[in-house]
Parts: C-alpha cells; sequence; structure tokens
C-alpha cells in the first residue's frame, strides 16, 4: 500500500496538469487507502466487518433498484449501441452501473447458495434477482461476456476445489470427463464464430472494438514515451486526445482512461503503482488458493468479485473511480482476513508485507 501511495503521489506531483492530478490523487488514491488503514486500525470482528459488507451491498442493490425504475419509468435510461435503453441508475453511464454491481452480484450469489440461516439466504437471493436484472438492463458486453463468467468459473472453480478430494473417484472422472466436453464443445461452436464477430467488428469503423484497439494502441505509444511514471491520475484525457489519439478514432476523442486495468494503473501512476497493483493480485489470489475459501461466502464471494473486476477491468475501468476503489479495498480486505477480521492475516508477518505494496 505505501508504494501505491508513494508511486501515485510522485506521479501527482509531475504531471502537467496539476488541479485534475491532484483531486483524483485525494479521491481515488488517497481516501480509499485512509478506508483501508482505518479497517486496519479499528480489528473489527467478524460480525463488525459483516456489517460493513451488508451495507456495501446494500449501496449496490439501491443502484440496482434505482436502475429498475429508471427501466419501469423510462426516464433516465442511455440509448447504447443498436438503440438498446440502457440503465445507468445513480452513474453518469450504463457501464458504471455494470461495473459496480459485478462487484456485489458474486457476494449475493455466494450468500444465496451457502449463507448462515435460511433468512439470510432468502434476502441474498431477493437482491440477486434485483441486481442481476438491473445487471442485464445495463446493456454491459463486458460483464456479460467476461466479469460473470469470470466470477462464476472463479466461484465454481473454488467450490469444487475445496470438495474434490471427498467425492468418489467416479464423480471425479465424471467430473473431468463433462467438463473437458463442455469445454472442447464449447469452443468448438463459439470459438469461430465468436473469432468471426470479433474479427469484423474490430474492422468495422465506429464500432466498441475498433475504438478500444486504436485506444490500446494510442495508450502503449503514450507508455513508450512516459515509462516510469506515466503521465500522472486524471491527466490520460489530456494527453490522449491533444498528441495520441489516432485519426480514424476522431469521433471519440474525450476518453479519460485506456480501458485497460494494466494500462491504467501505468499510464496514472507509472511503472511502480503498476507493480504495486500486480503484487496486490499475487497476495490476494495466494490466499484465496488456500482450501477452504468456498465454505466462507464472504471470501468466496470476494474471490468472485475480484475475477470480475479484474475480467470486466481488460476492457473497462477496473480501479479509477472513487466507488470502484473503496470497493477494491473491501475486496482485497475481505479476500486476506482469516477469520473474519480484516487485522487477521494469512500468514505472520504479512500485515507488514502488505503495507508496504
Amino acid at each position: 500500500m505505501l508504494a501505491f501511495f508513494g508511486a501515485a503521489t510522485l506521479s501527482a506531483a509531475l504531471a502537467s496538469f496539476q488541479r485534475v492530478a491532484w483531486r483524483e490523487w485525494r479521491m481515488v488514491i488517497l481516501e480509499p487507502l485512509l478506508f483501508y488503514a482505518l479497517a486496519r486500525a479499528m480489528r473489527l470482528a467478524r460480525a463488525g466487518w459483516e456489517g460493513v459488507l451488508q451495507a456495501f451491498l446494500l449501496g449496490g442493490i439501491g443502484a440496482a433498484g434505482v436502475g429498475l425504475m429508471q427501466g419501469i419509468t423510462g426516464v433516465g435510461l442511455i440509448t447504447g449501441e443498436a438503440g438498446a435503453r440502457c440503465m445507468r441508475g445513480p452513474f453518469g453511464s450504463p457501464n458504471n452501473l455494470a461495473l459496480y454491481l459485478g462487484r456485489v452480484f458474486p457476494f449475493l450469489l455466494a450468500l444465496t447458495l451457502a449463507g448462515s440461516s435460511r433468512r439470510e439466504r432468502f434476502l441474498a437471493g431477493l437482491g440477486l434477482l434485483i441486481v442481476g436484472i438491473a445487471g442485464i438492463g445495463t446493456c454491459s458486453e463486458g460483464a456479460a461476456f467476461l466479469g460473470i463468467p469470470a466470477a462464476l468459473i472463479t466461484m465454481g472453480g473454488l467450490w469444487l476445489r475445496d470438495r474434490w478430494g471427498r467425492l468418489p473417484r467416479r464423480a471425479r472422472w465424471g467430473l473431468g470427463i463433462l467438463a473437458l466436453s463442455a469445454a472442447v464443445g464449447l469452443g468448438g461452436l463459439l470459438g469461430p464464430r465468436l473469432g468471426e464477430v470479433l474479427a469484423r467488428r474490430a474492422s468495422t469503423p465506429g464500432s466498441t472494438v475498433f475504438f478500444r484497439l486504436r485506444l490500446w494502441a494510442s495508450t502503449i505509444d503514450l507508455l513508450r514515451e512516459h515509462p516510469l511514471f506515466g503521465v500522472g491520475p486524471d491527466n490520460f484525457l489530456y494527453w490522449y486526445r491533444s498528441r495520441y489519439i489516432r485519426p480514424d478514432a476522431w469521433q471519440e476523442p474525450n476518453l479519460s482512461h485506456p480501458h485497460n486495468i494494466f494500462l491504467d494503473f501505468w499510464a496514472r501512476t507509472g511503472l511502480l503503482g503498476l507493480i504495486a497493483g500486480l503484487a496486490w493480485q499475487v497476495l490476494f489470489w495466494r490466499r484465496i488458493a488456500r482450501p477452504g475459501a468456498s465454505r466462507d461466502p464472504w471470501r468466496w464471494g470476494a474471490a468472485g468479485a475480484m475475477a470480475d473486476a479484474l475480467a470486466h477491468g481488460m476492457v473497462d475501468n477496473g480501479f479509477f473511480l472513487v466507488d470502484l476503489a473503496i470497493a477494491f479495498m473491501i475486496l482485497f480486505l475481505t479476500g486476506m482476513r482469516e477469520n473474519g477480521s480484516p487485522d487477521r492475516w494469512a500468514a505472520r508477518g504479512g500485515s507488514r508485507a502488505l503495507d508496504q505494496m
């Protein structure tokens, strides 16, 4: 955490557009890190931390509820590609709502399946229904084809891993053959079609894939010239539209981030910030990889939510929004805890190592 804070601070100090750099530094870097520090310092017991998580989920259900009201009344909807009317909830765009709900959906799914009481499972299932319908209403392809599938695969894999040894040998062979057959079948059916669709959209001016590919190429050009410190927090927009935008992408000049979580870390906080972000992921998944994660619905949900954040973040924002940064800290703290409290870490001495990342 300290390395990331230092990298972001240095990049902000060197940024060309200081006012916006320090504003984002305060809102998206400093305040989420203060939240992390307070959560560690308060040493909440399991019940206390579950209260924080429940408030987080209620916020997501509330945002989904706003989106559903927009869908019912027709007020506040955004017209997307092909004329679709998409929900945006309290956010500025449907994608923002989809990104936030992607952090909430896996928790609600885990509680619906493995909650500690019938009442908890029922309430979580009701929330899951609201969030699921609103998620569909966002028209987000990133959520539908990347985020949610990644969450489901991760959660399913953890569940199976934690119960694999207790299954009879025949059941293990059967599941293995079924999984292999499904992978081969889906790959054979969907692979060529998906490749054809992506190739066509990538070569079609005006399509989302077309603009994403040119945006990533422009971001790589930017990073070649600013490899160590990036361009600073919230400075990407000004550099992109004035220097790096490709001529055939002129229709979308006002893009404030690279739409890729790793390129975004590098462009905003420099190489050290990217390394710190990668270190967070290594620490998180090393902890989640230990047996038993799926037996705690909160840690199980955190794993699914982090998988969603990474997968959806490959084509959209992954961290650098106020709500997403706080959500990341909640996911990280929940996944790393040992017995329900953020002060109980996976390994002795882990606290010091984490704080330095």
